[in-house]
């Protein structure tokens, strides 16, 4: 796993430009490089995953096996970052008549996972796997599972309700962006107080902070062109970083700064960086369908017992993962997208 992490590594500084003197790349924000990065992410979750049926044991895995580790939910941050900071400039450019599409994408977002859903059905059946209807119907809403990955799903449909919410009310950005980040705060503390798994809500307050930085980086972009102010923020980041590392899986406050700093790590790095990798972006577009698909081939070939040969089955699953990926965007989301035409979904 760790050769594949540094292929990773090699693909990402290929065709990468840096910017050498005092100056920012005025695109690190751009749709192409924030694609790009969520592909690098997507590709480390695949192996993340793909780490929980395999037994990774010797030093070909060591290094792979800390960084995974090291970074643990950190790799959906950009996921959730970007995704609030793209709501909010669409807001922007758009107007608050934008919101008038959300019903449309919580609903898309829920027929998406339950087509999932059965094919997760239909792969339990294949491997001799007992579902109750319980559980399916759990699956069904994205509060439970059945081999599928759900919180993330079941995240960005409450952060977007919250999101048509608290903007159509309030029509004030500032004013609408301080009750999204309490109420995502509120769902951050009941989760908590009913024992979900921490994983499931220790980064989504990364979504109000990307609406934050669509606000915001205007403002600060031509102060962070002069090299001493942009090293002396990374150096804070870093320093922060360093801080709250120990303590960060004992106090939700600390990962919470420990995330913050990660992302800004991530957008300090683009300014300096800009990515030109194809694949990864080719990834990036791929996003949902990757993360919701990728276990199925995982489970199959499991029962398989392909799990026992590392390349055969991360290839095979990978690749199985890309097919599946680009056949349910291709052809399956325009049906989908058919679907919800009707203009009763334009108003609300």
């Amino acid at each position: 796993m760790s050769i594949i992490f540094l292929l990773l590594v090699i693909s990402i500084f290929a065709n990468a430009k840096f910017i050498d003197n005092d100056s920012i790349f005025t695109n690190y924000l751009d749709k192409k490089q924030t694609t790009t990065i969520n592909g690098i992410f997507v590709f480390l979750v695949f192996l993340s995953h793909a780490k929980s049926y395999m037994n990774l044991s010797g030093p070909y895995h060591d290094t792979f096996l800390f960084i995974s580790s090291f970074l643990n939910q950190a790799i959906v941050v950009t996921f959730l970052f970007y995704s609030g900071f793209g709501v909010m400039e669409s807001i922007k450019r758009k107007g608050h008549n934008y919101l008038n599409t959300f019903p449309k994408k919580i609903i898309t977002l829920f027929i998406q996972v339950d087509i999932a859903v059965f094919l997760f059905l239909l792969t339990n059946m294949i491997i001799g796997n007992t579902i109750t209807l319980k559980n399916f119907l759990f699956a069904l809403t994205t509060l439970g599972s059945i081999g599928n990955s759900n919180w993330y799903i079941t995240a960005i449909i409450i952060l977007y309700f919250f999101t048509l919410i608290c903007f159509k009310s309030l029509k004030n950005n500032w004013l609408s962006l301080f009750l999204l980040t309490l109420l995502t705060i509120g769902v951050v503390y009941i989760s908590m107080r009913i024992d979900r798994p921490a994983y499931t809500y220790n980064t989504i307050i990364c979504y109000p902070f990307g609406i934050f930085y669509s606000l915001i980086y205007k403002k600060i972009e031509k102060y962070l062109k002069n090299n001493i102010i942009y090293l002396s923020i990374l150096a804070v980041t870093l320093l922060l970083s360093v801080l709250t590392r120990p303590e960060i899986f004992n106090n939700i406050k600390y990962y919470t700064i420990w995330m913050g700093c990660f992302m800004i790590f991530i957008l300090l790095f683009t300014m300096k960086v800009s990515l030109n990798n194809s694949f990864l972006h080719f990834l990036g577009t791929h996003i949902f369908s990757i993360y919701t698909l990728q276990r199925i081939p995982m489970m199959l070939l499991t029962h398989l017992g392909v799990n026992s040969h590392f390349f055969t089955f991360i290839t095979i699953s990978f690749i199985s993962s890309l097919i599946m990926a680009i056949l349910f965007d291709q052809y399956l989301m325009p049906q989908i997208n058919k679907l919800l035409s009707p203009s009763v979904y334009k108003q609300i």
